[in-house]
């Protein structure tokens, strides 16, 4: 599959990504079910960009769901849910990134800026997926839409609006998510960030 739509690049974290999982249960919630149609309508037409760490995550959440037998989660539930992420890596509707440099250590700098704040949470992976969008952003010359349900992101960028030249944070479940206009997104030139 060819990215048509290059100017605008996309990388899902896992927490978007469990969310679309998470649609497939019995009596999903709403918010999933938003999720779920933000994806599948993106990666129908578009790639989209993952991390080994989300591929990781996802399968361990999944897994544990399974194991718990939550909300319906029984085998032909993961085999699903597992099977559709492998056909879109087929595909090459999701794109794994290679591993970002000294991710380790990137990923430490933005958590302990976090922790010395004491305000929020901001977990180790969470950074990782941000080192991720960082570096994609640099290679490209293009701002990246990070794709999240999760709020830490939201207060990160306002602790660091230096980020906001990189990424532009997408909340699937928005309606606005389908609607905002590619004008937005910064070319990035020379930025070294």
């Amino acid at each position: 599959m060819t990215d048509s739509h290059t100017a605008r690049l996309v990388y899902l974290d896992t927490c978007a990504l469990l969310a679309w999982a998470a649609s497939r249960l019995t009596n999903p919630h709403e918010d999933d079910i938003a999720t779920a149609g933000y994806i599948e309508g993106h990666l129908a037409t578009r790639q989209a960009h993952v991390s080994e760490i989300t591929l990781i995550e996802f399968y361990d959440n999944v897994a544990l769901w399974h194991r718990r037998g939550d909300n319906g989660a029984n085998r032909a539930w993961i085999d699903g849910v597992v099977g559709q992420v492998m056909n879109w890596l087929g595909s090459e509707s999701l794109v794994v990134l290679p591993m970002a440099p000294k991710v380790f250590e990137r990923s430490m700098r933005y958590v302990r800026m976090n922790v010395s704040a004491g305000k929020y949470k901001f977990r180790s992976m969470d950074a990782a997926h941000l080192v991720h969008v960082v570096d994609l952003a640099r290679r490209t010359g293009s701002q990246v839409d990070l794709v999240t349900i999760d709020s830490d992101f939201g207060k990160l960028f306002g602790r660091l609006p230096t980020l906001e030249v990189f990424a532009a944070l997408v909340d699937p479940r928005s309606a606005l998510a389908e609607t905002q206009s590619p004008d937005r997104h910064k070319d990035l030139g020379d930025t070294t960030g």
